[in-house]
């Protein structure tokens, strides 16, 4: 696929997560509704209330490689699609903790992120 193949987020996302159903089926992921779906007040009210914090990443893969804990990604659309400062901070925090964050640009670069994510070794757990 083609980054200019998608005219939003959403069909980003969406792209991405049956990427990931396809290429791994059996990996735990969560994905974060972000900003994307708080449109009017009283959605962003019942989200905070819920736990959403502003800027956390957009996926989450629950699995341990390379020396990390799991991957956490913020996507954006395009070369021209910026992290927020909150998002920004999100990522510092979480390689802070040893997780693996990054912001990826579109299709391609996101499938390259986790293609060699799941191709590193797999993190040992410490008993």
């Amino acid at each position: 696929m083609q980054n200019n193949e998608f005219i939003s987020e959403h069909l980003l996302q969406k792209a991405v997560i049956n990427y990931i159903k396809a290429r791994w089926p059996k990996l735990k992921y969560c994905a974060s509704l972000g900003g994307q779906y708080q449109k009017h007040k009283s959605q962003q009210k019942k989200s905070k209330e819920t736990g959403y914090v502003a800027g956390f990443p957009d996926l989450q893969i629950c699995h341990a490689r390379g020396g990390y804990f799991g991957y956490f990604i913020e996507l954006k659309l395009n070369k021209q699609c910026y992290a927020s400062g909150y998002q920004k901070d999100w990522i510092k925090h979480l390689k802070n903790e040893g997780y693996r964050a990054e912001v990826l640009k579109g299709f391609d670069e996101i499938r390259k992120g986790l293609e060699h994510y799941m191709s590193l070794e797999l993190t040992l757990k410490q008993e």
